[in-house]
C-alpha cells in the first residue's frame, strides 16, 4: 500500500530545513476551540535539542515530501537511589509531528520506534515525553501501543508579554554597567558568593536595576 512506502531518515539541515518549519506551521499544539502554541524555530528546526549532549532528529518522508519528524536528546539526570551514583540517562522524546494529511497510516509509530531504537543503541535507562492531555492520539499513542505510563501533570500558564498589568515606576532605572563597576557593586552586595559568581558570570553582560530620584522629589 501507498503509506507503506514512506522512508526514515537523519535529519539534514541543508535539505530538510524549509519543509520542517512548513509542517510545523500546519501542525498546531492544544486544543482547536482555544489558544494554540506555534512553535518558531527562527530557521533551525534543531534549536531545542542542540545543547543536549546527545541528540537525534528524524524525517519521514514520503514521494520526496516530508511528511513527519520527531526530536530526540538524552542527558543524565538525578534519580534517588538508582545506581551506580543516582544517575540516570533519560531520553526525551519532543517535536513529534506528522503532516494531517498522512495521519493514521503508522507513520508517527514508526518515528517513536526508530527513535527508542536510538535510545538504546546508547543505553537511555528511560524515556519520557510531554503532551497535551486532551490530545487523546497522542496519549493513545505512547500509553497504549508504547507501554508509557503517568508520570507527573504540569500546568502551562500564558500571559501576554504586551498587556502586562504592572507599570514599572518611572523611578526606576535599568543602566548597563561596565566591567570594572559591575565588579565593585557584585563584591559589595554578594561578597559571601562572590567565587561563584565571578566563575559564572564574569565576561557576560551585566545590568543593574537601582533607583534614580527625581531632580526636586
Amino acid at each position: 500500500m501507498e503509506f507503506n512506502q514512506f522512508r526514515i531518515r537523519s535529519y539534514e539541515g541543508q535539505y530538510h530545513r524549509a519543509q520542517v518549519e512548513d509542517l510545523e506551521r500546519r501542525c498546531e499544539v492544544g486544543p482547536s476551540e482555544s489558544v494554540f502554541l506555534f512553535i518558531d524555530t527562527m530557521g533551525e528546526p534543531i534549536c531545542r535539542i542542540r545543547n543536549s549532549p546527545m541528540y537525534m532528529m528524524l524525517v519521514a518522508e514520503l514521494k520526496n515530501e516530508l511528511v513527519g519528524v520527531i526530536q530526540g536528546s538524552i542527558k543524565l539526570v538525578v534519580v534517588h537511589g538508582h545506581p551506580p551514583n543516582n544517575l540516570a540517562k533519560v531520553g526525551h522524546v519532543l517535536g513529534l509531528r506528522v503532516s494531517p494529511h498522512h495521519q493514521r497510516k503508522g507513520i508517527g509509530s514508526s518515528l517513536v520506534r526508530r527513535l527508542e531504537e536510538w535510545f538504546t543503541s546508547k543505553d537511555v535507562d528511560y524515556a519520557y515525553m510531554a503532551t497535551e492531555k486532551d490530545n487523546q492520539a497522542s496519549v493513545s499513542l505512547f500509553r497504549n501501543k508504547f507501554g508509557y505510563t503517568k508520570f507527573r501533570t504540569p500546568s502551562i500558564l500564558v500571559n501576554p508579554v504586551n498587556h502586562h498589568c504592572f507599570q514599572v515606576s518611572s523611578n526606576i532605572e535599568i543602566a548597563r554597567l561596565k566591567m570594572d563597576k559591575s565588579l565593585i557593586v557584585g563584591s559589595a552586595q554578594c561578597m559571601e558568593h562572590w567565587g561563584d559568581i565571578q566563575a559564572k558570570c564574569l565576561g557576560k553582560h551585566l545590568f543593574l536595576a537601582c533607583y534614580a530620584p527625581r531632580v526636586g522629589g
